[in-house]
């Protein structure tokens, strides 16, 4: 967006009106006020609504806040209709209740009802996803397209959307991470930004057995855990998907690393659990993981995750680069191979840090079996041209290194 941003022009209005309601728009304080003034009479529940609604005993704020936010998930869905003024202005809370669906701005403002219920203060949070533009602090403005919750907690602050059907309070969607949003309150709205998920939040941990034979066939199990982010992208997916789809979707990850993978047995674990990690139980085995030259099996163990990356130059690369959210891939393999082969060599271990992102590789055994562990971080999602020939150099050396081939010998 900041590419073509540098083609736009944009107007900064002193005062506005959006059906028949009135704003000032010359400073993010008066958007706050604004837009304060449409939402304050719509918290309102009428106690019968919600006498029946019993949560169990917490033993913390958290516990209740999760509790609440998990009640609008299960009770409401997410109908986008905006008409007149109702673009900006959400239904009342009791509109929800009494309807269970709504667009951000109705289930945000049915959260934050509930949550007053409890003791608990929130605020709405105007936003304009990363997808749809950026928003700039020196040109206040209404350019906002969705609306989540915020939710201070002394020295924390979570923040939610309740349209994300795999949300939880702990998470962000990526098109809400590392956005300025404005807060607002009832007379001290401000911009800030949403935070962006480390790399710690989305994992992919594999756990491989390989059993190789000499002719390089190899007999693969084990199993592929997501964690954070990773795990709900994939399970909003594998939900959507028939069986055949599910396992041409798993024969694919392997395609770079192990060609020619064939699947036979499939598990998925926790497909309907979204505060667990998503697990991938598999059974497999790939006809030519090895290649045989002479008395010599040469084969990679950089698997299931390709490590390869084949951006531009940058002597051609002309904007910056998205490069994901940020992520961390590992991989532990043990390789078995026949008695009657030696190990001539392993690759050497290998480990490099940079602002991008950092690898690092390490393999052990010998008599019959060998260790591989490999693991890849990205720590930014968002690279600058001007740092693009740092970053290529980075990822062409993960690339050199996650190629690397051991060898087995036939005395």
């Amino acid at each position: 967006s900041d590419v073509f941003d540098k083609y736009r022009v944009y107007f900064v209005a002193d005062q506005f009106e959006l059906d028949g309601y009135a704003g000032r728009g010359s400073s993010w304080e008066g958007i706050g006020d604004f837009y304060w003034s449409l939402t304050k009479d719509q918290f309102h529940l009428d106690t019968a609504s919600v006498r029946d609604l019993k949560f169990d005993a917490c033993e913390s704020k958290r516990d209740t806040i999760a509790q609440i936010y998990n009640y609008v998930q299960e009770k409401t869905r997410y109908v986008a209709i905006s008409m007149g003024i109702h673009g900006w202005k959400p239904h009342t809370s009791q509109w929800v209740c009494d309807n269970n669906y709504g667009d951000c701005k109705d289930l945000s403002t049915f959260f934050i009802a509930l949550l007053a219920r409890h003791g608990i203060k929130a605020n709405p949070v105007l936003i304009l996803t990363e997808p749809a533009g950026k928003i700039y602090p020196e040109l206040p403005g209404i350019r906002f397209n969705h609306l989540i919750t915020c939710i201070p907690l002394g020295e924390d602050t979570l923040w939610v959307d309740c349209t994300y059907d795999e949300g939880t309070i702990n998470y962000l969607p990526p098109a809400d991470q590392g956005c300025n949003v404005l807060v607002v309150d009832e007379a001290n709205s401000f911009l800030t930004k949403t935070p962006i998920l480390s790399s710690n939040d989305n994992q992919t941990i594999s756990h491989i057995s390989v059993i190789l034979n000499s002719s390089g066939l190899a007999l693969l199990s084990g199993e592929i855990k997501y964690i954070g982010s990773a795990s709900r992208r994939l399970r909003e997916i594998f939900k959507s998907q028939t069986e055949k789809e599910q396992r041409e979707l798993i024969v694919s990850m392997f395609r770079e690393s192990a060609p020619g993978f064939e699947l036979e047995e499939i598990t998925l674990l926790n497909l309907d659990l979204k505060n667990e990690p998503l697990i991938v139980q598999l059974e497999g085995k790939v006809p030519h993981l090895g290649s045989v030259s002479g008395n010599r099996l040469f084969t990679n163990l950089s698997f299931p995750s390709y490590m390869g990356w084949n951006g531009e130059h940058p002597s051609r690369r002309t904007m910056p680069i998205f490069a994901g959210s940020p992520s961390t891939y590992a991989s532990g393999i043990t390789l078995v191979f026949p008695d009657n082969f030696a190990v001539e060599a392993l690759p050497k271990d290998f480990f490099i840090e940079t602002p991008f992102g950092s690898y690092q590789s390490s393999y052990s055994g010998n008599a019959g079996k060998i260790e591989a562990n490999w693991r890849f971080e990205d720590y930014i999602s968002r690279i600058p041209l001007e740092d693009y020939p740092a970053f290529y150099q980075f990822r062409q050396s993960v690339k050199k290194a996650s190629a690397s081939q051991l060898v087995l010998t036939k005395p």
